[in-house]
């Protein structure tokens, strides 16, 4: 997995971050792709779980506006 941009809530406890990123891992793995965000001109995505909720938002850093 690259490098990504993860925004998560203010105050959010590392250990959630973490197990929100292991829900995202895992329903990757079970062919549920992140879905891209069709409002806006950058590349963000919706990460979603095995069961297609969305969890967060990211965005590869690869796609940032002034990436190199």
């Amino acid at each position: 997995m690259g490098e990504f941009v993860w925004a998560t809530s203010v105050g959010m406890k590392l250990m959630d971050e973490l197990r929100l990123v292991e829900e995202v891992r895992n329903g990757i793995e079970q062919g549920v792709q992140p879905r891209l965000n069709s409002k806006g001109s950058s590349g963000s995505y919706f990460a979603r779980d095995a069961s297609g909720t969305t969890l967060g938002i990211f965005k590869p850093k690869d796609e940032e506006v002034r990436a190199s």
